[in-house]
């Protein structure tokens, strides 16, 4: 899927005339835990439909597995985005960014205290996973970027934010 994207996003800007520098970013995600908190349906309802008996802490193999198996699937997506953005091909433009263990370094005592559902974390563990992505943007040097066409304006095209005198084009 990433390899579709990122080939769509050369195939545009081969197309276009007026280049300016842009980075891609790219990261992963931290590791969630199916424990049926908050919204059940993300992780939880999907661990019990497969078999996994996650309700009786009798049994409590079925959840550390569930929990393992949810490691090994954030950590491959994050394997293959560090190589990805490794690779020959995309090492030039392309950051990854890790936030694997950023809820757990929040919330040291009690890591489930900073989600606040099976995937997704609170307000302040999106912050924390911002500020690792953003420090990752700021890092400098940049390799060499990625071109992308300029609007009459001068300013990058933009799908979603708009430019502010103080900041600049918001990519």
């Amino acid at each position: 899927y990433y390899l579709t994207i990122l080939a769509g996003i050369r195939e545009k800007l081969a197309t276009l005339k007026k280049p300016v520098d842009i980075p891609v970013v790219v990261h992963g995600y931290d590791h969630p835990y199916p424990i049926g908190k908050g919204s059940r349906e993300w992780l939880f309802d999907p661990f019990k439909a497969m078999g996994y008996d996650l309700d009786d802490i009798r049994k409590p193999d079925d959840l550390a597995k569930s929990i393992r198996a949810m490691r090994d699937v954030i950590d491959a997506l994050n394997r293959m985005l560090e190589k990805l953005a490794g690779s020959e091909a995309h090492k030039s433009y392309l950051r990854y960014v890790d936030l694997r263990e950023t809820i757990a370094t929040q919330w040291p005592a009690d890591p489930l205290e900073g989600w606040g559902n099976d995937l997704h974390p609170k307000r302040d563990g999106f912050s924390a996973m911002a500020l690792k992505i953003d420090a990752a943007i700021q890092k400098k040097p940049w390799p060499s970027t990625v071109k992308l066409a300029q609007e009459p304006s001068g300013l990058p095209r933009q799908t979603r934010a708009s430019a502010s005198p103080q900041t600049g084009p918001a990519l």
